[in-house]
């Protein structure tokens, strides 16, 4: 499946065309040189004997060498900045990120406690009656007779009979 990386922007495609290119002029350069010192052996009209063959390649060597010297370091460079921009890149985007966030949390706990504020009390999750005094204890902290004079005032029959369970079941049943 191909990339949606733009090959204008990659960073390694214009690091490798930039080689490319520093090669490619280091091989015009040599090609140049080449021409020339054939122009000047033809025009001088030198015995072969008297061209220095050897000194003539060291010297070929010599320049290649420096012209690779060259784009090392500026490969290097080139490395170091596209490092360096990464690095800034994601320290950015890190922080932005952050920032975000806790702005969006102090946000929600800005309006989750102006929510608290205006919310009525709740009533129990049970549904169970929730009045003064004993009667604010939930039914199985009430005592047997408490609980059949709260099954009287709901009219639950056979209460008299009824255990304590059996009563606390009636009434949660009747509460719903």
């Amino acid at each position: 499946m191909p990339t949606s990386t733009n090959r204008d922007t990659d960073p390694q495609s214009v690091f490798l065309s930039t080689v490319r290119e520093s090669q490619a002029a280091v091989i015009d350069v040599l090609r140049a040189w080449t021409d020339i010192s054939q122009q000047l052996t033809r025009s001088l009209r030198l015995p072969v004997a008297t061209v220095d063959v050897v000194g003539a390649v060291d010297r070929a060597f010599d320049v290649a060498e420096q012209g690779l010297a060259v784009q090392r370091e500026l490969a290097r460079t080139l490395a170091g900045v596209v490092a360096r921009q990464t690095e800034t890149a994601v320290e950015t985007a890190v922080d932005t990120a952050v920032e975000t966030v806790t702005e969006t949390a102090d946000r929600f706990q800005g309006e989750l406690e102006a929510a608290k504020a205006e919310a009525p009390k709740a009533e129990p999750a049970t549904g169970e009656e929730r009045p003064t005094g004993r009667r604010n204890l939930p039914y199985e902290e009430r005592s047997i007779e408490e609980l059949r004079e709260r099954a009287r005032e709901l009219d639950i029959e056979g209460r008299s009979s009824m255990s304590k369970d059996e009563l606390i079941a009636a009434l949660r049943k009747r509460s719903r």
